[in-house]
């Protein structure tokens, strides 16, 4: 079973045959699909995918369309962000706060310094911009319709 090993035989006229280990067992590959299936899961892969899925044999999708499904992924993953944020948000503050004590990056101007003025982490990753997109599209659409009501 190992390299160089050694066969030893009572009976010498035994003729040697390979030793089935049972390498494929079914019950291996459930268990891989099961971990499969459980980060997806975990990573929201689903979400991310939805626009592929749903596109996918139908016809072409309209621009309104397709900004409600962003919105509404940037939506239901948006309490995954929000409880990402703020310990983003330190880690960051407190890096900045690091490399200035050890002046690897320069000292902010003196305005600044004598302002009381905090540094505030905007997050500008895709997600994050997804969200801020729809939030200001929805309201402006929502705006534009009042006004066409009360118009007409």
């Amino acid at each position: 079973m190992v390299p160089r090993g050694y066969n030893y035989y009572d009976d010498p006229t035994q003729v040697m045959t390979a030793i089935k280990t049972g390498e494929n067992y079914p019950i291996s590959l459930d268990v891989v699909a099961s971990i499969e299936e459980r980060v997806k899961d975990w990573f929201h892969v689903d979400f991310f995918l939805m626009l592929q899925r749903q596109g996918a044999g139908r016809r072409q999708m309209t621009a309104t369309e397709v900004r409600e499904l962003q919105g509404e992924k940037a939506a239901v993953l948006s309490d995954i962000v929000v409880s990402l944020n703020d310990p983003l948000q330190k880690i960051i503050q407190r890096s900045f706060n690091l490399l200035l004590r050890q002046r690897k990056i320069p000292p902010p101007p003196e305005a600044l310094r004598n302002s009381g003025a905090h540094m505030k982490v905007d997050l500008v990753g895709p997600l994050a911009q997804a969200q801020k997109n729809y939030h200001e599209a929805n309201g402006i659409a929502q705006g534009l319709s009042l006004a066409g009501g009360v118009a007409q």
